[in-house]
């Protein structure tokens, strides 16, 4: 019984809009997630020869990222003679033949890693001390300077800087 196969991981977004276009039509699909699985990074290059998630298999047949997994799903809900929408080329043409084959392709069986969340920002941590004993983060920093030095265009070795700060 074939299966579609998503190499992903937790965060990326291009992984998230891969496998809900895979939802929205019933398709199912199995998940490898890097961060819980990262001994399938090295099955997921050898096959894929991409860096980047997600990689895409339709049984062992490699299909890409997202734009390329998007694209044929766009052409697979145009339907044809064949097939009224993707739900039903899927069953035919994916499901219903063995597979996958390749073993980088299997399901992992270790044990799945915790997958670790990052820690949220400590903007305290890296405050700025003002002058008026109170703390402000470098962004609102760099914000407020922006807002009192003034700008203007800037000549320098024949190349032209717009909005320089030229200060006081």
């Amino acid at each position: 019984m074939g299966r579609i196969t998503i190499f992903s991981v937790g965060d990326c977004r291009f992984c998230k809009k891969t496998k809900a276009a895979f939802s929205i039509r019933l398709i199912p699909y199995t998940e490898i997630c890097l961060n819980v699985h990262p001994e399938k990074r090295r099955d997921m290059l050898a096959v894929a020869d991409s860096l980047t998630v997600p990689q895409v298999f339709f049984n062992d047949n490699h299909i890409g990222g997202a734009d390329s997994v998007l694209a044929t799903l766009a052409i697979w809900d145009g339907g044809n003679e064949k097939y009224n929408n993707a739900l039903q080329r899927f069953q035919v043409e994916i499901q219903a033949v063995p597979g996958p084959f390749d073993q980088r392709l299997s399901i992992p069986t270790t044990q799945p890693l915790e997958d670790i969340q990052p820690l949220p920002r400590n903007e305290t941590r890296n405050a700025i001390p003002l002058p008026d004993g109170s703390k402000a983060s470098v962004f609102h920093v760099i914000k407020k300077l922006m807002e009192i030095l003034p700008r203007t265009t800037v000549t320098f070795r024949a190349t032209i800087h717009r909005s320089t700060f030229t200060g006081l």
